[in-house]
């Protein structure tokens, strides 16, 4: 039987370090699909965009669905679905459509399992803004600080929609079987490692290495995280792939290369952005209520309950 991975993210919840530190050990076993490693011989960037917009074609079914299980870790489909900004305005973009592509890309498997990280939304919004701030959030006058984005989480339906994670639990079970659906949380991954490599293991049927070290890393202080520093060239790049080729795809090799030489350009200070505690209790308060429906709240382990679902009492 053969049985594929797929691995949603949400971002922020250590999916690097579960890509580079644990996917990897299974590249003799498993097809793998990663940004930070494959061994299909496949253009990541141009299948994610086959994916998001569904027009997944024959050649990378079958690259994907080669006689070995698969693993696909893609959390950009999640990512770009919070955080898209077209002529100065927050879009949602739908990770439903995503959601089919990627049922017809994996449509030659006989099981599919589908895991997502999740993260308490306080540090999620916090750590998925500083990301994202100076190349995306900075283009929309409504989100370019940190509080707007804030008030508009709370306010408004479309930026908050996947930070209320059974929105995401609901479209994934309109694609997907209800029965494929696990729910991992990223304060076990930080915490308690032992126990999320055991769970890897009993999911692939390997024996896995239990690899320290945190990955992308924008915690500096208590309540502050680092952005990345402003690059007018960068910038323009992204304004005119967004623009004028949004299909277009850089071979993974040369789009390193040019980030590389790009960021030798960077000659302004990193910002550092802080999360006050009345921000982070307005977050919590709101989000406890969304955490106890029905849809995500049988997932939450007991020692996790009191962080989720209760608020500022926390």
């Amino acid at each position: 039987m053969s049985h594929v991975i797929i691995h949603l993210g949400y971002p922020k919840t250590g999916t690097t370090y579960l890509q580079r530190k644990i996917f990897s050990q299974l590249r003799s076993e498993y097809s793998i699909v990663t940004p930070e490693f494959q061994n299909i011989g496949i253009n990541i960037r141009r299948l994610m965009y086959s994916v998001e917009s569904n027009t997944v074609d024959d050649s990378q079914i079958r690259s994907l669905s080669n006689g070995k299980n698969g693993l696909i870790s893609l959390e950009g489909l999640l990512l770009e679905s919070m955080r898209t900004i077209e002529h100065g305005n927050y879009v949602r973009k739908p990770l439903l459509k995503s959601l089919y592509g990627l049922r017809e890309l994996t449509k030659n498997f006989s099981e599919i399992t589908i895991v997502i990280y999740v993260r308490i939304q306080d540090e999620l919004i916090h750590s998925l803004y500083v990301e994202s701030k100076i190349f995306h959030f900075d283009g929309c006058k409504k989100l370019n600080t940190l509080e707007k984005y804030i008030n508009s989480v709370i306010k408004d339906n479309d930026v908050g929609f996947y930070y209320n994670f059974s929105n995401a639990i609901k479209e994934i079970r309109e694609v997907f079987s209800t029965d494929c659906i696990n729910i991992r949380f990223y304060e076990d991954l930080k915490c308690n490692l032992d126990a999320e490599i055991e769970f890897w293991q009993s999911l692939t049927g390997i024996n896995l290495d239990v690899v320290g070290g945190g990955e992308n890393i924008r915690s500096v202080r208590e309540g502050v995280k680092v952005a990345d520093s402003r690059n007018a060239i960068k910038y323009f790049l992204i304004e005119s792939k967004r623009k004028y080729f949004p299909g277009f795809k850089l071979p993974n090799n040369f789009s390193k290369l040019l980030r590389r030489a790009i960021s030798k350009f960077d000659s302004n200070a990193k910002e550092e952005i802080k999360m006050s505690f009345v921000d982070r209790k307005i977050i919590n308060d709101h989000f406890a209520c969304m955490n106890s429906s029905d849809e995500f709240s049988h997932f939450i382990p007991e020692h996790l309950v009191s962080l989720y679902c209760k608020g500022s009492e926390s």
